[in-house]
């Protein structure tokens, strides 16, 4: 990894595994299988608040996504500035979608508007992983 300051390194770190994860998450998703629940139709209503999971192809377009940034966060770019900007850029994108919520989200990308159990999961985890991972990413920007 490359160093960008002790705390930087640290807080790029915890982000870079954060969007590490998702990337693993929606590679999954991307081959059809809804683990961790039981089936397509209860991992939709989990993780976009509808009835269907959206194609395997955007699926794997997140994952590939979130994989380029995992490495820019991990530190590929160094102090470079567009890795700096694309920090930034993925640091403000977790802190908008955490102090907007998901129901905003799922506006946005013209999704049907989410049921019960995605808001209550949205309160209680993305919300707040968002959070997290934004104030991670903006936090490796500093020197």
């Amino acid at each position: 990894m490359i160093r960008f300051g002790q705390h930087g390194a640290i807080l790029g770190t915890f982000a870079g595994v954060g969007l590490s994860g998702v990337a693993v998450l929606h590679a999954i998703w991307a081959t059809g299988c809804s683990w961790p629940a039981k089936d397509a139709r209860e991992l939709a209503q989990h993780v976009t608040g509808s009835y269907s999971m959206p194609s395997s192809e955007a699926s794997a377009i997140v994952a590939v996504g979130s994989s380029v940034g995992a490495l820019i966060m991990y530190g590929a770019g160094g102090q470079q500035s567009w890795a700096i900007k694309m920090r930034r850029t993925i640091g403000a994108g977790f802190m908008a979608r955490g102090i907007c919520g998901g129901v905003l989200a799922t506006k946005a990308l013209k999704l049907p508007g989410p049921g019960p159990r995605f808001r209550e999961l949205d309160t209680k985890f993305y919300r707040p992983l968002c959070l997290m991972l934004g104030t991670a990413a903006l936090g490796a920007t500093r020197k």
